[in-house]
């Protein structure tokens, strides 16, 4: 389907249901219920493919958020013909509140990106008890080239001097609500150092870092050091942050020349996160005021 998109609709599986037969049936039979209604929604004309059995790690990630209890999850998957990017990002848009629209910020820096030509997105809708939580993903493949990397930039992979959290935040505390997450994947060992910006201080709650002052704006390395790495940026009480300051090296050595190439076997990816509920819940299963 690599030339197809996707609409999953995910559904609790019934434990009556015996055999895989049973199981595609009647997440089939659930799932087509709903996809008249958002193929209206979205002005698509997506057709039932097939069904999805999520692993039992999977199926506990998805109720997490939806704050259900336990089960497994089966998704019925429907195919569509592959849009541009920037396309589906104003029509998932168009059901956003205009706070969020005109509130800038992440907004703004993800819908730029949606006109890259290697952007894709991924629309996500969770039903809550009185209210639903939406999220938008958009990621971007860089090929790599050959050379050597010493040297981070996040929002150079932006494309942007500056990243301001939305207005849609002016008012009230939401220090975590605007998260920059990057990974970086090596096949070599590596370590952060000469880190521009401040770190977090932090705790460990089963087995993870977790800020103890979530009004201070920084980052937090969960590993530091390996082949793979993983940094959070938390605004705080900071409505921006300056690409200056999110720089931070690979390596202990200074850089004379810097290098931005990216080696072959060097992945790094980039996350912008805004109104994300299930970052928070995480960061705070450890916080006391």
């Amino acid at each position: 389907m690599v030339d197809q998109s996707c609409i999953l609709i995910n559904v609790l599986r019934d434990t009556a249901d015996k055999g895989i037969l049973a199981i595609t049936d009647s997440t089939k039979e659930i799932a087509e219920s709903h996809i008249d209604e958002i193929n209206q929604i979205f002005g698509t004309n997506a057709e039932f493919h097939s069904t999805y059995i999520y692993t039992e790690n999977e199926s506990e990630d998805i109720l997490a958020i939806s704050g259900a209890s336990e089960g497994l999850i089966v998704a019925g998957v429907f195919t569509m013909p592959m849009e541009d990017t920037n396309s589906m990002y104003e029509k998932i848009s168009s059901i956003l509140s205009p706070k969020i629209i005109n509130g800038g910020g992440f907004y703004n820096i993800a819908k730029n990106l949606s006109f890259e030509e290697n952007t894709e997105i991924l629309f996500s809708l969770v039903p809550l008890d009185s209210k639903s939580l939406l999220q938008i993903k958009l990621s971007i493949d860089y090929p790599n080239s050959a050379g050597a990397i010493s040297e981070i930039s996040p929002l150079d992979f932006l494309k942007t001097e500056k990243i301001t959290r939305s207005d849609y935040f002016s008012s009230g505390f939401y220090p975590i609500n605007s998260i920059i997450q990057i990974i970086i994947l090596s096949s070599e060992n590596e370590e952060i150092s000469n880190i521009n910006g401040n770190i977090v201080p932090t705790q460990i709650i089963d087995n993870e870092k977790i800020p103890t002052d979530i009004s201070k704006e920084g980052w937090i390395f969960d590993p530091q050091e390996g082949q793979i790495i993983q940094g959070k940026y938390i605004f705080g009480d900071e409505p921006s942050v300056s690409k200056e300051k999110l720089k931070f090296l690979l390596g202990d050595e200074p850089i004379i020349q810097p290098k931005t190439e990216l080696d072959e076997s060097t992945i790094i990816v980039i996350i912008i996160s805004v109104i994300a509920i299930a970052a928070a819940i995480f960061f705070l299963k450890g916080y006391k005021k």
